[in-house]
């Protein structure tokens, strides 16, 4: 008898706070659409991650109020509470469903939207629209700004390193001598190119599969990590995603260099490797660069 009253006082305590934590929710004065944004927004969360955690409250819910149900009389447990639950989880599916069509295909309409007052020397807001759908659906929260600009800053690594070194991620630009556009996303800071082998004298690779390749002018074309689509291992030479010192920086590599520029920033290569498994980002593997840019995001 002492353990029924133990276990009706805790199940009290526990539905009071049930009771409590719908009572929040139900008029928290936020729309839904924006907590879920939020939280898709938040660094390091994935989208898998929130939807893991959106169906632990669902069945959280489910449970407690099946307790309710069978530990509680009709008349302590309104029936719309129970209709609130329906409504919780009808109203957020709409939301779940556009937000993971948003992280799937962003439209180019929204992107424009959300880039506000981005400026480029290099990219029209249709351009970076592009881009825009194709970055992290936690980086598309922040706000784009061009950090870097060869135009402004100077034409060396130095100046290059100190405007960018310690933004994660970055996207770099490259406007070609022919008006041939193309570039990487860089998924790591270059910051960590600090980690290199002093001691051989040899630079090492860093980043993660989230860093691509692109080629905007004269065609639309996204090379992403050639782990990401496939489910087995890849090789050694296909994990090659950054690398930097004082004479170069470079993204992707593995028989090829996916695309490299000099110390001076005026002269580059981009040829077919490994990481990607791309084509050449421009006409021509051997280019001249008019504009380098690099956007951050803040």
């Amino acid at each position: 008898m002492q353990q029924l009253n133990t276990y009706k006082v805790t199940s009290d305590d526990m539905m009071g706070s049930f009771q409590k934590l719908l009572d929040f929710f139900q008029n928290i004065p936020v729309p839904v659409e924006k907590v879920f944004k939020i939280a898709y927004g938040i660094r390091g969360f994935s989208e898998k991650i929130v939807n893991q955690q959106l169906i632990k409250v669902q069945m959280t819910l489910k449970s407690q109020a099946n307790l309710s149900e069978r530990s509680m009389s009709a008349d302590r447990l309104p029936s719309s509470q129970s209709a609130y639950h329906l409504q919780v989880n009808s109203s957020a599916q709409p939301v779940i469903r556009e937000l993971r069509l948003d992280s799937l295909s962003r439209t180019r309409s929204v992107g424009v939207v959300a880039l506000g007052n981005f400026k480029s020397s290099i990219l029209t807001a249709e351009q970076m629209s592009i881009i825009w759908s194709w970055i992290p659906i936690r980086v598309s929260m922040l706000q784009p700004e061009v950090i870097y600009s060869s135009n402004e800053h100077g034409v060396c690594l130095t100046a290059f390193y100190m405007a960018v070194g310690s933004y994660e991620p970055t996207i770099l630009v490259v406007k070609a001598m022919n008006d041939e556009v193309f570039g990487a996303y860089c998924s790591t800071s270059w910051n960590a190119r600090n980690s290199c082998d002093r001691e051989n004298k040899k630079h090492s690779y860093f980043g993660t599969g989230e860093t691509f390749l692109f080629t905007i002018v004269p065609e639309v074309k996204k090379y992403t990590w050639v782990g990401s689509e496939c489910g087995t291992d890849v090789p050694h030479s296909a994990k090659l995603f950054m690398a930097a010192d004082s004479r170069m920086i470079n993204v992707g590599a593995g028989n090829g260099q996916g695309l490299l520029l000099d110390d001076n920033l005026l002269y580059g290569r981009t040829e077919h490797c490994d990481t990607f498994a791309n084509e050449p980002l421009c006409s021509s593997k051997d280019f001249q660069c008019k504009i380098v840019e690099v956007i951050a995001f803040k």
